[in-house]
């Protein structure tokens, strides 16, 4: 399946994610912030990395593996979101990431 329908991947996402909180911005009324880095990967992009990895039936999932780049926060939403949906995946970062970045890729 190439996609998860609008109220699938809501009830994925839901499902795995805490609520992130829409803030006033104090640099004016009109400017609302959603602050998506309270998410445990420190970015909105676990959210489609969740959608992904769901999209797939249970015997894909024992099958498959996810091959992506990147150079840090898709990166760790792939990680999060492959170890939930119990998917392997290879991710390839370039030689010049950071230490800050890796460090929290290899975690503890």
């Amino acid at each position: 399946r190439l996609a998860l329908s609008t109220t699938e991947a809501f009830s994925i996402i839901t499902s795995h994610l805490a609520q992130t909180p829409l803030r006033r911005s104090a640099a004016g009324s009109s400017l609302f912030m959603k602050m998506e880095n309270l998410n445990k990967t420190g970015s909105f992009k676990i959210r489609g990395a969740l959608s992904a990895a769901f999209r797939l039936t249970p015997e894909e999932r024992s099958t498959a593996t996810f091959t992506t780049s990147s150079t840090g926060n898709h990166a760790l939403a792939c990680i999060e979101a492959f170890r939930l949906a119990n998917v392997r995946a290879k991710i390839f970062m370039p030689e010049t990431v950071s230490e800050y970045k890796l460090s929290k890729i290899r975690g503890p």
